[in-house]
């Protein structure tokens, strides 16, 4: 039987009253459910204790209270802290470090409401996690968080595991074989890339229950990082990102003939939701949405497809000695168009630097578009019409991110963001061409 929204009331009500004390037996009892039983099943749909839960909630909103000028000791009293030193404990079991050395290292986002439907599996005790990782006989690694260096968010489905791995976890069985297979596949072209490590039992991957847990030792170099590109050499290292993404692309070229893979249909997906939805979003002039249709339409059966990456950001580029030398995963690679990829990743880069109004930061965005498609170009040659369809593709994916974070509370910071790049690439729509 399906509790999801009898837990949702639950984790919607905690939400509602976390200055004020919330006891298990009051949930329990606004459920129906006797306290054993709730128990149990707050955990099974979310991952954790009820008790425990909660308390990650309550630090969670008071360290963006305190990220946005509380005085700590005022929010701990809030949340239900009886002293400061109380919640210094507290936080500091949750996060293995202090708040104010949290805060140097991250900007915490506006906490938003956990929905069981849109989430999934939510969250995973650390007790679990070493029960998981006893499949590897590594349960005595030190368990830190990690944070996509991209929006700043935590992650829920990844955890670095000692000084050198990353535990993963996930329903989408299908999407890890194809990380594995294409990651497999780099290393033996010689790019770098995040390969498993087998378990006791010699198997890719663990299953429990119906989700898979897979341990990956990180590869040599470091995330690229957005701000990287606007300092010194930053034309040059975004030609290196251009250039490794198209050798990239080669690699994957050989791939798809090995095996079947479902082909993404981008102009669907634009005028069945992404269209519609990010003009319920936001103001678009009706005639710039016309002729980008239309256009569209018109240039996209002439555009390559062949196995792609898909959602490239920066942070999945690594950097070694300067340069781009390979990628962190590969778990949304698809058959599309394959101009999408560097469009993608340059959207990125600006997503992550956006400042509005910022015609200097802008224009040198600019040139970093430019070179990471120059670098691509140069490995595998882009066709007259692929470079005729640039500014469209950096529309759709503008459109296809406005729709999407616009659909959830989690997304508001980044959906704003994103609407107001679109604006602004449409008012600049003739840097998005290829000179």
């Amino acid at each position: 039987m399906d509790y999801r929204d009898t837990i949702q009331e639950s984790l919607d009500y905690i939400e509602d009253n976390l200055d004020t004390e919330i006891t298990a037996e009051e949930l329990s009892s606004r459920a129906g459910f006797s306290l054993f039983y709730f128990y149990r099943l707050f955990q099974s749909q979310v991952g954790m204790p009820v008790m425990q839960y909660i308390l990650r909630r309550r630090l969670v909103h008071a360290i963006y209270d305190i990220s946005c000028g509380a005085k700590m000791v005022d929010a701990a009293l809030r949340y239900g802290f009886d002293t400061h030193a109380g919640f210094f404990r507290a936080f500091r079991r949750e996060y293995d470090c202090s708040p104010s050395n949290y805060l140097k290292r991250h900007k915490p986002k506006r906490p938003y409401r956990i929905n069981l439907r849109q989430e999934g599996h939510v969250m995973l005790t650390q007790k679990k996690i070493k029960e998981i990782l006893s499949h590897w006989g590594m349960e005595q690694e030190k368990i830190s968080s990690f944070y996509y260096e991209s929006s700043g968010f935590k992650s829920d489905r990844c955890w670095y595991v000692g000084e050198n791995y990353l535990l993963k976890t996930g329903e989408n069985l299908p999407a890890l074989k194809r990380h594995l297979e294409v990651s497999e596949a780099v290393r033996q072209a010689g790019l770098e890339a995040a390969v498993y490590v087998p378990a006791k039992n010699g198997e890719k991957y663990i299953m429990d229950e119906d989700t898979y847990f897979c341990l990956t030792r990180m590869p040599e170099g470091e995330f690229l990082l957005a701000r990287d590109l606007y300092a010194e050499q930053g034309n040059s290292k975004a030609r290196y990102v251009g250039e490794i993404l198209g050798q990239l692309h080669l690699i994957m070229k050989d791939m798809e003939e090995q095996e079947e893979y479902q082909e993404d249909d981008l102009l669907a997906c634009i005028k069945g939701w992404a269209l519609p939805g990010a003009r319920r979003a936001m103001e678009l002039p009706n005639e710039f949405c016309s002729e980008f249709e239309k256009g569209l339409e018109a240039l996209y059966p002439m555009l390559p497809v062949q196995l792609i990456h898909h959602n490239p950001t920066p942070s999945d580029f690594l950097i070694r000695q300067g340069k781009p030398a390979g990628f962190i995963e590969f778990e949304n690679t698809e058959k599309a168009i394959r101009l999408f990829d560097p469009c993608y990743v340059s959207t990125g880069i600006l997503s992550e630097s956006f400042e509005d109004g910022n015609e200097e930061k802008l224009r040198q965005w600019g040139l970093l578009y430019q070179n990471i498609l120059r670098g691509y170009d140069s490995v595998n040659p882009l066709s007259a019409k692929e470079k005729e369809a640039l500014p469209y593709i950096v529309f759709s994916i503008q459109m296809i991110c406005v729709a999407y974070f616009s659909e959830s509370e989690k997304y508001a910071e980044l959906a704003e963001i994103n609407q107001k790049m679109l604006r602004q690439l449409i008012t600049h729509r003739d840097m998005l061409t290829l000179e």
